[in-house]
């Protein structure tokens, strides 16, 4: 047996300061074995690396963040969808006034629309980064005893495909009412007057 293979072997391990990798334990495993088949050597089970229990059951809490995100979005778009709905009949009035004055449908559905994507916008705005921040604390708060040293990543693409979504959602959710602002005659909104 040549130095060389046993070098490259335990450059693999881990070493004080780095933490263990699937493919790391992996390659140990396979270290193990041959080591076992070599010599008379025994690696019980006290001996082999594994995470601490708080670690391994972060991973089970991740269909609850998932659920709750999936809640707090659904509850954000119902919101969102009676908000429009509600200030759309209560301004039925300016509606009809801005129609007599020589508004088309299409410019009243317009305003439902930017009312929507405003709402939305502002939603992000303050969504984002106190998600950012509520995440952070909860994650320090998570792995706090553990000793680990972890920073959470910020996925940018992700949040950028959420803030895309979100805005394709209440642009979607003012149609409806966009729709009964544009169709709606001057005179019916007028004549509660």
């Amino acid at each position: 047996m040549s130095s060389g293979f046993w070098a490259a072997d335990v450059e693999g391990c881990e070493r004080p300061g780095r933490t263990a990798t699937a493919t790391s334990i992996t390659h140990r495993a396979s270290l193990e074995s041959r080591l076992v088949e070599t010599y008379p050597l025994d690696f019980p089970t006290s001996t082999q690396v594994l995470a601490p229990g708080r670690l391994l059951n972060l991973d089970t809490v991740r269909e609850l963040v998932v659920g709750l995100f999936t809640f707090c979005a659904f509850l954000a778009a119902v919101a969102l969808a009676h908000a429009l709905v509600v200030s759309t009949h209560r301004r039925g009035h300016d509606l009809g006034v801005l129609a007599a004055l020589g508004l088309v449908g299409r410019q009243r559905r317009t305003i439902v629309w930017v009312q929507a994507l405003t709402l939305t916008a502002l939603g992000l705005v303050v969504g984002i980064p106190g998600g950012i921040l509520v995440g952070r604390a909860a994650w320090r708060a998570a792995i706090g005893d553990v000793g680990m040293i972890v920073a959470p990543s910020i996925p940018q693409l992700t949040l950028l495909a959420v803030a895309a979504a979100a805005l394709a959602i209440g642009w979607l959710i003012s149609l409806v009412p966009g729709a009964w602002a544009a169709h709606t005659r001057a005179a019916v909104q007028l004549r509660s007057e």
